[in-house]
């Protein structure tokens, strides 16, 4: 394998909150996710190939697809008093039930959006990037105004409003 070199056909979405679902029975936790995969956190080992219901809550939206462990590694050893031993696992998403795809779509598309509006916020000076909720197709203001040092104008003197909007 050339190093370096991406496998996935989607480059996977790393979550800066992280979102609970389930797999199985198993109850996990989701750090990054695609519409066709995600790398999930969990206590006990999954084997290869292992195939389970894969759900989780997203805007008051379930979204449910089957799954498949496609690599399962310990990410932190822990043994007797020390706590629980974690597991990494890579799934693959396979059969989607209902509006699935779209919906992990949507989320995908929100956190870029909305990571990308923190960025230009930082960028700004304008701080944290977290009252403001940014979806597909909608646009959102990104702060509260700038000091008059760093406030941009318009030629009538206006001061421009920042938004963003995803687009489709």
């Amino acid at each position: 394998m050339v190093e370096g070199r991406e496998r996935r056909k989607k480059q996977r979405i790393q979550l800066t909150r992280a979102l609970i679902g389930r797999f199985g029975v198993m109850g996990v936790v989701i750090l990054d996710i695609t519409e066709a995969g995600a790398r999930i956190e969990h206590f006990d080992r999954l084997d290869l190939r292992k195939r389970a219901s894969f759900r989780l809550d997203w805007q008051q939206q379930t979204i449910e697809t089957t799954a498949e462990v496609r690599s399962c590694r310990i990410h932190r050893f822990a043994s007797g008093d020390q706590g629980a031993t974690v597991y990494q696992s890579g799934l693959f998403f396979t059969d989607y039930v209902g509006e699935a795809q779209a919906k992990l779509r949507e989320l995908t598309t929100f956190v870029v959006a909305r990571s990308l509006a923190e960025q230009v916020a930082n960028a700004r000076g304008l701080g944290s990037f977290t009252s403001t909720p940014v979806s597909s197709g909608t646009t959102a203001s990104t702060a509260p105004p700038r000091p008059p040092c760093l406030r941009a104008s318009t030629a009538n003197g206006s001061t421009p409003a920042a938004s963003f909007t995803t687009g489709e």
